[in-house]
């Protein structure tokens, strides 16, 4: 069984490094772009012909095809890859043999089905209209006594859990005798995350990529959709009154900042960095230790090779027609023009007599607060929930 984790140049440029354990071994970490292409393959081989670990196999298979697919095309397995060539090759390599996972587990999906099913994204707590001079002193006793688990606010920095909130009416003032009490989660079910919570690991203990990672003006230009250096970059300007875009290519010498003219810095980051290596080996180890937390899980769930499945099938891709995209989109965006001329949905006034049109006199009396009319959404929300009633004929709806 091995447990394996990448780190990549930007999100979807090469892998410069691979971190990997076999059982309970100790990690080992290969640095591709150090390493002979030879041996390169065969870590990425004996990876997929294994039972093979990760946590958001997607990520990680995706970049285990796009690797393989284009050292396979490079000229002298001997030596280190050349950053020129493998770029060079990375369009070829789409159409290069696919890479099927013998046996795998993603421990990312697996604990989505379980207890960490809960750290999935969830709507707010709100306690609505509380008089002003009690809110501060109400949120200060539901902070002190309502406990709740770190994971379910994990991605925020603010510690604070229910906070005192402005209310507005229909016309965006502060009403100033309430206030709304709300309590919004931001959980995570991210390797770190789950690393705390189910294995005990310490705050201070976790290096998280903000703590290693390099600099902003370390990331690749990158277009998702097209994950190779040769697809070039999508720029945009003006031509005329129109906002045009275009693709531009990119060639050896001219790389425009995709990821073969900044990965020598990933490569050293990740080759000689003592904080990096060591938050890409506790990756392996975070894994490994999920992995005993949740029982030796069965490989094999349809989830885990249908993870394998989808970064094997994105790097094959789609061809796509982005000019022609761009053309509708702006045909789109002409047409919208001509209707704002005739109808500007925009317009109170004008969303009052087009509605008007359909609204009998009660309905159109709903629109009227304080003398003024509003088309404002949550005044017309209302108006949707209504329904037609009868009142009794014995009592002509006073009440029987």
């Amino acid at each position: 069984m091995i447990f394996y984790d990448t780190e990549t140049c930007g999100f979807h440029g090469p892998i410069v490094l691979i971190q990997h354990a076999v059982d309970d071994g100790d990690v080992q970490l290969h640095s591709t772009w150090h390493e002979p292409i030879r041996d390169t393959l065969k870590l990425i081989e004996k990876i997929v012909d294994s039972q093979a670990v990760g946590f958001n196999l997607a990520f990680d298979h995706f970049h285990l095809c796009q690797q393989y697919t284009t050292l396979k095309l490079c000229t002298n397995i001997d030596d280190p890859p050349d950053i020129d060539e493998y770029a060079m090759n990375e369009p070829g390599a789409r159409d290069g043999p696919c890479l099927k996972q013998r046996s795998c587990m993603d421990l990312m999906l697996h604990a989505r089905k379980g207890k960490y099913q809960s750290t999935m994204n969830r709507d707010e707590v709100r306690i609505k209209r509380i008089p002003t001079l009690l809110a501060n002193e109400l949120a200060r006793i539901l902070n002190n006594t309502i406990k709740f688990n770190d994971i379910y606010f994990a991605k925020k920095k603010d510690k604070t859990r229910w906070k005192v909130m402005d209310l507005r009416d229909d016309f965006g003032d502060i009403i100033t005798e309430f206030k709304d009490i709300v309590l919004k989660f931001a959980p995570s079910a991210a390797l770190k995350a789950l690393a705390m919570d189910a294995l005990g690991v310490t705050e201070d203990a976790i290096l998280r990529m903000e703590d290693i990672g390099l600099e902003d003006s370390a990331k690749p230009v990158e277009m998702g959709y097209a994950p190779y250096a040769m697809a070039g970059i999508l720029v945009k300007f003006k031509e005329g009154d129109k906002n045009v875009r275009r693709i531009v290519p990119t060639r050896p010498g001219n790389w425009m900042g995709t990821w073969p003219s900044i990965i020598r810095r990933h490569i050293s980051h990740w080759s000689y960095n003592p904080l990096a290596r060591r938050y890409a080996r506790d990756d392996v180890l975070y894994t490994r230790g999920l992995y005993e937390f949740f029982n030796r899980p069965q490989l094999d769930d349809d989830d885990s090779i249908l993870a394998c499945m989808v970064g094997a099938c994105r790097w094959r891709g789609f061809k796509i027609d982005v000019e022609g995209l761009s053309d509708l989109k702006d045909q789109a965006v002409d047409q919208l023009e001509e209707v704002r001329k005739k109808f500007n949905f925009n317009s109170t006034a004008v969303c009052r007599t087009y509605l008007s049109q359909v609204m009998d006199e009660t309905e159109q009396l709903a629109m009227q607060i304080n003398g003024k009319t509003t088309t404002q959404g949550v005044v017309l929300e209302e108006l949707t929930n209504w329904e037609l009633t009868e009142a009794c004929d014995g009592c002509m709806g006073a009440g029987c």
